[in-house]
């Protein structure tokens, strides 16, 4: 929207580059992913349709548009017209109106054997319960910094508040915080989601319009 709004700044095929091939390379990891050649891993994204340029396509794809998606060669998401939902491990869910296989448990993995619908049902649960948690938080966190066999929490932030709640320097109770309700896994299923990107006072007006 960005390119488009400020004189189509980037052709599709820039923009795809710009969050495939280019990261990689930046990353140093162009030798392993990021654009399909042999040697390399097989991380695919199958997209329905072929009237359009592909980047145009791949660009304006909704999760409605995906048809599989393959990690090292492995699909771990498909239409469930390619993937065999009766496929033991694998979970079977709707997304856009279309059934959809996952399958995303490894044995071996500490996460193995918690399907999505458990995971959602756990999330949706926690962030309902949020006021009760807060207020269990420093006993369990004491009982667990006395263990003999250390845990270690690694944050998806590095804000000063988080870090002093996990040391235990951050007091947290009932109060200060609220019950939240879990979004849908995908925008396509997210009758709210723009609604709730329009009413951010920061977006720029141009942005909202698009929306």
């Amino acid at each position: 929207m960005f390119s488009d709004n400020h004189g189509n700044l980037f052709p599709d095929r820039e923009l795809a580059r710009m969050v495939i091939s280019t990261p990689a390379t930046m990353m140093g990891w162009g030798d392993f992913l990021g654009t399909v050649q042999p040697g390399k891993l097989a991380d695919l994204l199958v997209l329905d349709g072929t009237s359009k340029d592909p980047y145009t396509q791949l660009v304006e794809a909704t999760e409605r548009d995906v048809v599989a998606v393959l990690i090292d060669g492995r699909p771990r998401a498909g239409r469930a017209i390619l993937l065999d939902p009766a496929t033991l491990g694998v979970e079977l869910l709707r997304v856009g109106g279309q059934d959809m296989v996952l399958d995303i448990c490894d044995r071996g993995h500490p996460l193995d054997g918690m399907p999505l619908g458990t995971a959602i049902s756990t999330l949706s649960h926690a962030l309902e319960h949020l006021p009760d948690l807060a207020e269990q938080f420093l006993p369990q966190h004491e009982l667990m910094s006395a263990a003999s066999d250390r845990y270690v929490i690694h944050l998806d932030m590095d804000e000063d508040y988080a870090m002093g709640l996990m040391a235990g320097d951050v007091k947290i109770g009932r109060g200060d915080v609220d019950p939240m309700q879990l979004d849908p896994i995908t925008e396509i299923d997210d009758g709210q989601f723009r609604t709730r990107i329009k009413k951010n006072t920061n977006i720029p007006a141009w942005l909202r319009e698009a929306l």
